[in-house]
């Protein structure tokens, strides 16, 4: 049994003889339940809640099975409405432009010169109109009379209008007869205008025309009337449907109702009560109050959650202390992964690169290019030494990295190393701008110098648009007015073109993990943990780091630290490549 095992196996004791507990409570507890806790809670709803189901079920569907029945009716006998109330005005029309055509043939028999083509283009007008005017009448006999539609007369009848079914059929009869006598009329009074007899045609017009054109019209016109009355005739029944539905509705409601307070009652002592109590004991818990119980009565599912739930909240606090000190070490161990894979990663990376060329180019390199790749390779691997120690000692320490012991170093050298040591790809991406003295020297570790310089300068390249200038500057700073430095100051400082950083969001820049919420859901990968090495190096070298940006895109961002000036150093002009 290893450590693990044997710091658990106290708790699944404990938890084996909380569980025995509340079982032998639970069957001791069950023996005095009353009846209808021995019953499952399914099988007492299914009790309480099926007669008022059937009930429902029964009135419910059979008044709404009678509803849509009447709906059905009610919106057929509508749309036929709507279909005649389009057709017969259109025939009251047909019936002026026969009229008007008819005129115009009279007027042009009767002029001094007759245009026979005249004369035929408005004889096939007149023939079609009356074609098509026909054709209605007896469309509208064939399809829209009551009688054929046992549905409509049977919405008239509920509504005591069973009357307008004959109706309908004497007026259609009058539709017919008058329209024939018209159309007869119309035949004569074409013959006569083709034998070129205007004036016999313009007395018969008169006589018998201009009456039967009216009664015609008239007879149309009372049938469109009927069509009006029988809307009215459709809301009357619905009204009265509308009324026996209410009232089935009325009697439905109240016969599920009184099923549903019957299942209530049946089931509220033994099922809502205890439910209640779950929640108290559930809304304790979330308030922290881990020593409140539950009260197991019955042997049906309920009963079984609680004794569950008691169960669980046993065991709770003892596993709350243990997944906290788990927690906490695997946070600790998170960032311990990811702060050794983001630091060691660049040299490793460098180390690997150039002992792959030499690999793959072994005699085809000369000397000097031979000790070169060699030279990098093993600043590389002086690198990954330096960091695993300086790792090491931070996480011993606990609270930051050691103090390294301090040199004179020249600022513009370790800049221009660190530079060459670039990805070339990167480089030729970007204008780099140097504006550092050369004969400036700071006092300083030289791997964690070019570390944050070479961090600095990454960030640079990764935030700012390409073809853009990144610029790397240092002077000396002066001391303030009224005050003295113990030592003299330089400032190096690398400013890049990029999005800049919200002012909001710069006093959490340097943290550990910390990244900018644009670049959460960004394209910009990273573990946050470059500017807070950076903080941890700066600060290991009596210096401080610091970022100025106005969040304006376009107008970057300038990261800034300082350092102790070295004695023999001097300012000069900066130079730039």
């Amino acid at each position: 049994m290893n450590l693990t095992q044997h710091m658990l196996a106290p708790d699944s004791l404990k938890t084996s003889h909380i569980l025995k507990r509340a079982k032998h409570a639970n069957k001791e507890r069950s023996h005095t339940s009353g009846f209808l806790l021995n019953f499952t809670v399914g099988q007492r709803l299914t009790l309480g809640f099926l007669t008022a189901a059937l009930i429902a079920a029964l009135t419910i569907g059979g008044t709404g099975l009678y509803r849509t029945q009447d709906m059905g009716k009610a919106t057929n006998f509508y749309q036929s409405l709507v279909q005649t109330s389009r057709i017969l005005p259109l025939g009251s029309n047909i019936l002026v432009l026969i009229t008007i055509e008819i005129r115009e043939m009279l007027d042009t028999v009767q002029s001094p010169i007759i245009s026979q083509e005249t004369l035929t283009v408005q004889q096939k007008a007149v023939q079609g109109l009356t074609d098509r005017y026909e054709k209605l009448l007896l469309d509208y006999q064939a399809n829209h009379l009551l009688y054929r539609n046992p549905s409509q007369v049977e919405v008239l009848k509920e509504a005591n209008h069973e009357a307008q079914v004959g109706q309908q059929v004497v007026l259609v009869d009058s539709a017919l007869r008058t329209w024939r006598l018209y159309k007869t009329t119309q035949e004569q009074i074409l013959n006569y205008i083709a034998q070129r007899n205007g004036q016999e045609a313009e007395r018969l017009a008169r006589l018998q025309g201009e009456p039967t054109y009216a009664d015609a019209q008239s007879a149309l016109h009372g049938l469109i009337q009927f069509n009006e009355r029988l809307t009215n005739s459709i809301r009357d029944a619905t009204a009265i449907q509308g009324r026996d539905q209410l009232i089935m509705t009325i009697i439905s409601a109240l016969l599920a109702c009184l099923g549903i307070i019957m299942a209530g009652a049946l089931i509220s002592n033994t099922f809502v009560r205890r439910l209640n109590q779950l929640r108290s004991v559930t809304q304790s818990v979330e308030q922290g109050r881990l020593d409140t119980r539950l009260t197991v009565e019955g042997r049906d599912e309920i009963a079984a959650v609680s004794f569950s739930v008691n169960a669980m909240l046993e065991t709770m606090v003892a596993d709350a202390i243990a997944y906290e000190q788990q927690k906490q070490l695997n946070q600790f161990k998170d960032e311990f992964i990811m702060n050794v894979s983001h630091e060691l990663r660049t040299p490793l990376t460098q180390v690997y690169g150039f002992l792959e060329l030499l690999f793959d180019y072994h005699g085809q390199l000369d000397s000097e290019q031979q000790k070169t790749f060699l030279s990098r390779a093993k600043y590389g691997c002086q690198e990954l030494m330096h960091l695993v120690n300086s790792i090491l000692d931070a996480t011993k320490a606990g609270s930051g990295l050691k103090p390294p012991p301090l040199e004179d170093l020249s600022l513009a050298s370790i800049t221009r190393e660190v530079i060459d040591y670039l990805d070339p790809r990167q480089r030729e991406d970007y204008t780099l701008e140097l504006a550092v003295p050369e004969t400036l020297q700071v006092k300083a570790d030289h791997q964690y110098l070019r570390q944050i310089l070479r961090n600095l300068i990454s960030n640079a390249f990764k935030y700012s648009p390409k073809q853009t200038q990144i610029s790397i500057s240092a002077e000396l700073l002066e001391p303030e007015q009224g005050k003295s430095l113990p030592t003299s100051r330089v400032r190096i400082c690398v400013k890049d073109t990029g999005p800049g950083i919200p002012p909001e969001e710069i006093s959490q820049l340097f943290q550990r993990f910390a990244r900018l919420k644009r670049d959460v859901s960004g394209a910009v990968r990273g573990t946050g943990l470059g500017l807070y090495v950076c903080k941890q190096l700066v600060e290991a070298m009596h210096g401080k780091i610091w970022v100025e940006s106005t969040g304006v895109a376009g107008e970057g961002s300038r990261f800034c630290f300082t350092l102790e000036l070295a004695p023999a150093s001097h300012s000069t002009t900066p130079e730039q490549p």
